[in-house]
């Protein structure tokens, strides 16, 4: 039999993020936005590595730090 990208399980990584603006307006929880990404990942045979999460990080005040 030939193996297909559907065959074999896609390893993944997941980013999940809520900024303290974010949170204010009602946006799904980190917890929420980890279960989503998991269930997407059994229905499509994928497997999660692993989660990045920013939680109060907002990317509009991000300044480099040199």
């Amino acid at each position: 039999m030939i193996s297909t990208l559907t065959d074999t399980p896609q390893i993944i990584d997941g980013y999940v993020r809520l900024s303290r603006d974010d949170n204010k307006r009602n946006y799904s929880s980190i917890e929420n936005q980890k279960k989503i990404i998991q269930q997407y990942a059994e229905e499509n045979n994928m497997i999660i590595r692993h989660i990045y999460e920013d939680d109060g990080i907002s990317g509009y005040s991000f300044v480099e730090v040199r």
